[in-house]
């Protein structure tokens, strides 16, 4: 196939921060050129960010989406004034990038910022691979950080991250019940976990749930997504991949005439609150950190944690009365058995040294809203039965640490990402809590998984709380 030189202003741009240290500026200095850098193992995304005015169909070229697999390879590299490690090699005269059977071609325009290495990137409607070419011309060092990202039918999402024996398995922090339009304390939250996160250098964020108050998002248009995520999290150690879940609020809680469009829309199915506008690829285009589904699979340090996410709303008995429940996508649609069946076959089909269980709401919590009955009888059995070190969750608009007696499992609840005004009611095995707002980080280690809480009436990121989880298991 022939190489295409394109016009200037029909070029590939990338507005991802984070890529932004391997990236050049544009003439017109209104967006990053994309090119391929190591570190931005999920910025083939920024390919969406085309100025060709090209169809939507052009977005599937996002890093993930049905049947699609990515992988990258990220050496050991220099440090650079970020923190991040950049690795140099030549620089190339053009990136190729083959586009469903039409070539989009970046010319060198001069010296790079930072050298990089080969890029040919060929993207298909289920297909995504990139290959470092370059760094494997010049040899791969031993310490080598493999990232592999998959989507598939049936098992959503496995990452796999490798580092260095005695490195932490992975890194991540988790926020939740956050999507307040930068209101409240959202915005303060973001800006200390951009903080956090510069020391930590995390692999990924977790969101335990509520994405977007009060009822969700009305499209995948909706501009709440950027008013509440894209120009919320700025910071650019915070743009790595973000993996949410579903809380109540996303499935339209709150929104009691269903069949009433929302203020401003002439047509009430272009625009109705539903689940559905977060899932999958729905919003990759828009940010291409964002994968949301309603129940999937993180594989870590090649199998040797995992962390399951699952869909907690179908299993709340109260929600079904609610008129929110029927809208489309919600809760009526959803069976808790099988999502029970499916969180029971994955856990047991674990071999993992460490098993997290992620969901919205808390099995047990001191906070306003209390335990979750219907999850103490149906998953914390499970729990114990199969050795989960953590259950994370949110729902619960503050931070806590309960821990029962004789349990090997750990109760982590975050959900403090924004508006923290209701007091605990209990004490009952807490070990700590924390009624403001905050968030979480976590390093999945080799002998333990250390915790820490952090507030934000702390702006020198002292941890409020923190623990180690060592390898242990629950009684029988």
């Amino acid at each position: 196939m022939p190489e295409a030189v394109i016009p200037e202003e029909q070029r590939i741009y990338c507005a991802n921060p984070r890529c932004g240290k391997d990236l050049e500026r544009s003439p017109a200095d209104t967006a990053w050129e994309y090119t391929f850098a190591p570190w931005s193992d999920f910025c083939a995304g920024c390919l969406r960010k085309m100025a060709t005015g090209a169809s939507p169909a052009t977005d599937s070229i996002a890093l993930l989406q049905a049947n699609t697999t990515y992988s990258s390879l990220d050496q050991d590299r220099e440090p650079a004034e970020d923190g991040h490690r950049h690795q140099t090699v030549d620089a190339l005269d053009v990136d190729a990038v083959d586009v469903e059977g039409g070539l989009l071609a970046r010319q060198k325009k001069g010296g790079f910022s930072r050298a990089h290495s080969k890029l040919i990137l060929k993207i298909s409607a289920g297909f995504v691979l990139g290959l470092l070419v370059g760094a494997l011309l010049v040899g791969v060092p031993s310490a080598l950080r493999q990232h592999e990202v998959k989507h598939t039918a049936g098992v959503p999402y496995a990452i796999d991250v490798t580092r260095p024996k005695g490195e932490p398995y992975a890194k991540f922090l988790v926020v939740g019940d956050w999507g307040r339009l930068g209101q409240y304390d959202q915005k303060q939250v973001a800006a200390m976990m951009g903080a956090k996160a510069t020391q930590l250098q995390p692999d990924f964020i977790i969101s335990s749930g509520d994405n977007f108050y009060p009822s969700g998002l009305t499209s995948v248009d909706d501009p709440a997504f950027d008013t509440s995520f894209s120009k919320v999290y700025t910071a650019a150690s915070l743009q790595v991949p973000w993996y949410n879940i579903l809380g109540n609020h996303d499935y339209a809680d709150g929104h009691n005439q269903p069949e009433i469009a929302p203020p401003g829309c002439k047509n009430i199915m272009d625009c109705y609150f539903s689940p559905k506008h977060q899932l999958g690829n729905s919003l990759v285009s828009r940010d291409a950190r964002w994968h949301c589904d309603r129940a999937f699979h993180l594989a870590l340090a090649g199998g040797k944690a995992d962390l399951f996410f699952f869909d907690t709303p179908p299993f709340v008995t109260k929600y079904r009365a609610k008129a929110w429940a029927n809208v489309p996508g919600g809760l009526v649609e959803q069976s808790w058995e099988a999502n029970l069946a499916n969180l029971t076959a994955q856990l047991k089909a674990s071999q993992a040294d460490w098993k997290i269980v992620i969901g919205h709401h808390p099995v047990r919590s001191n906070g306003h809203h209390n335990n979750t009955d219907e999850l103490i009888q149906h998953v914390e059995p499970l729990l114990k039965e199969y050795n989960v070190a953590a259950y994370i969750a949110g729902h619960d608009h503050s931070l806590e640490h309960i821990h029962r007696p004789n349990a090997y499992t750990h109760h982590i609840i975050s959900g403090g990402g924004s508006k923290s005004d209701r007091p605990f009611i209990d004490t009952k095995n807490s070990m700590f809590q924390w009624q403001a707002s905050g968030f979480v980080a976590v390093e999945v280690r080799d002998s333990s998984i250390y915790i820490e809480y952090l507030g934000i009436k702390d702006p020198d990121l002292r941890p409020l709380h923190t623990l180690a989880i060592p390898r242990g298991s629950n009684e029988p």
